[in-house]
């Protein structure tokens, strides 16, 4: 076993893990290898997908003010969305609701346990992409921001897995602690990830505009599509609760569309590689 191995089971508290666990000690240590800057980011982000069992493992960076969309660095398996939207995006706010600006450091959030008035994004995702289960695990609460790693799962967790997450998340968060300075910022820049920002999808959000919103509402149908909710739409835009759902009704009338998870399902839908998109700074 290699000494970042051994050093991941301490991290556990299990410096003698039996072999059933050895994966989960492996992945670990692949995490302070990647979080030492001897391996890409992403790289991982994917041995620790691949040890807990889950399709897809993303990094998300969250401003704690002012309110905008978050950075992220993510891994998926392809085939897994190769029909479906992208898990290239924050969900940590679907699932932890008001507490998504103050979790415990290495708490575990699950999607299944989530109110489900908080946002309906995650749901129409998990529908689309055959996620029985989303886990949030806050790695660090710093000043001005908060860092999570989020796990989608095709198979609903029993109560080892779940046990296990715990265990494994005070090591992951602690071993993000100690990264190697500028890391994330780095895997950003570098294009290690597919995206610096969540993207915008969706032809409903291509330069030819085929539903012809206002600039208004074109602004909030890309924050909406960005992981934004009301009321970080509302600091973002400056614009009042009334403001926003007078926007919002225009654009559901203009899309044809009669709920907000059904806009959501089609501002998340795949996107075809003929279309052209507007990213956030040029879209007024």
């Amino acid at each position: 076993m290699s000494n970042a191995a051994v050093d991941a089971g301490r991290f556990l508290g299990n410096p003698a893990a039996p072999a059933a666990s050895f994966n989960y000690i492996e992945a670990i240590a692949k995490w302070c290898e990647g979080l030492q800057g001897r391996q890409p980011l992403v790289t991982a982000l994917r041995q620790v997908a691949i040890a807990l069992g889950a399709q897809s493992a993303c990094l998300s960076r969250h401003a704690r003010a002012p309110i905008r969309a978050a950075q992220v660095v993510a891994f998926q398996e392809p085939e897994v969305f190769a029909s479906g939207p992208e898990a290239g995006r924050s969900f940590a706010h679907c699932v932890l609701g008001a507490y998504v600006d103050r979790p415990r450091p290495a708490s575990v959030w699950l999607s299944s346990l989530a109110d489900e008035r908080n946002d309906p994004a995650l749901l129409v995702f998990q529908e689309k992409a055959g996620i029985a289960e989303t886990v949030i695990i806050a790695l660090a609460l710093e000043e001005k921001r908060i860092d999570y790693l989020e796990l989608h799962f095709q198979a609903a967790l029993d109560a080892a897995t779940i046990e296990l997450l715990d265990a494994v998340a005070s090591a992951l968060s602690r071993i993000w602690i100690t990264r190697k300075p500028g890391l994330f910022a780095e895997a950003i820049l570098s294009g290690r990830s597919k995206r610096a920002v969540s993207p915008v999808q969706g032809r409903l959000l291509s330069t030819a505009n085929p539903a012809r919103l206002s600039r208004a509402e074109f602004r909030i149908c890309l924050l909406l599509s960005q992981g934004l909710n009301q009321v970080g739409i509302c600091n973002e835009l400056s614009i009042s609760p009334a403001t926003y759902r007078t926007h919002l009704r225009n654009v559901l009338r203009k899309t044809g569309v009669s709920t907000l998870p059904e806009l959501l399902y089609a501002l998340l839908s795949p996107v075809r590689p003929e279309e052209d998109f507007v990213p956030l700074a040029r879209s007024a």
